[in-house]
């Protein structure tokens, strides 16, 4: 037999143990968490998981004693320049300054009209909430609903220019959808009415594109 023969031969005996090995390995399970750097946090995030959802183990937890807390501004979606809640009422106040003309004299609204965000900051909540007032002083709850609406449909972060439904992290979201896949306690309450939210999904629920025209 030729060299090319044996070769052959051993090629032909090794392709089927090769496809046996495959077949019968375990299939690999994708990653829960891709966007998290492998370190110390999504390790203990995942051994805690594991440990509270499995039943008989150490650290189990009933479904109905388990909760879970999220920051939103700054974990959820973005805080920077300035919190989201804030750039509408900087934008109101810009819709609303012709109707009053005062306000380029009066403090916070100046400070908003002029782009003077240090002056803004040290008014701290107190003028922040005078401006969140005074944009819906008269204002129904669905006015208010509405404005926000239309407000969502347009507005778009200044830095990254995009919808701010859009300015989501990520890590976070699949670390909420991590956790829905572990706990369908977690798909009950949302049928209940708790507030247990996907963000990418929800806004969108909430402040569809379409609803400004309605």
């Amino acid at each position: 037999m030729t060299s090319t023969g044996r070769r052959d031969w051993r090629i032909e005996r090794f392709v089927p143990a090769l496809l046996i090995i495959l077949f019968l390995a375990p299939p690999t399970q994708p990653d829960p968490l891709p966007s998290w750097n492998d370190g110390p946090c999504k390790r203990a995030i995942l051994d805690f998981v594991s440990r509270v959802t499995t039943t008989g183990s150490r650290g189990f937890i009933p479904q109905a004693e388990r909760i879970a807390t999220f920051d939103n501004d700054g974990s959820l979606w973005t805080e920077q320049p300035m919190y989201t809640q804030l750039a509408f009422v900087v934008d109101r106040v810009k819709a609303l300054a012709p109707q009053h003309p005062e306000w380029k004299q009066q403090q916070p609204f100046k400070a908003i009209l002029e782009g003077d965000m240090n002056t803004l900051a040290a008014g701290g909540e107190r003028g922040i909430m005078q401006a969140l007032t005074a944009t819906r002083t008269g204002m129904t709850t669905q006015d208010f609903e509405v404005t926000v609406k239309q407000w969502m449909s347009t507005a778009k972060h200044p830095r990254l220019h995009r919808p701010y439904s859009e300015c989501v992290y990520q890590p976070m979201l699949e670390l909420m959808s991590f956790l829905r896949a572990n706990d369908t306690a977690l798909d009950e309450a949302q049928k209940k009415g708790w507030g247990v939210v996907n963000m990418k999904r929800d806004w969108k629920t909430i402040f569809p594109p379409s609803s400004a025209a309605n």
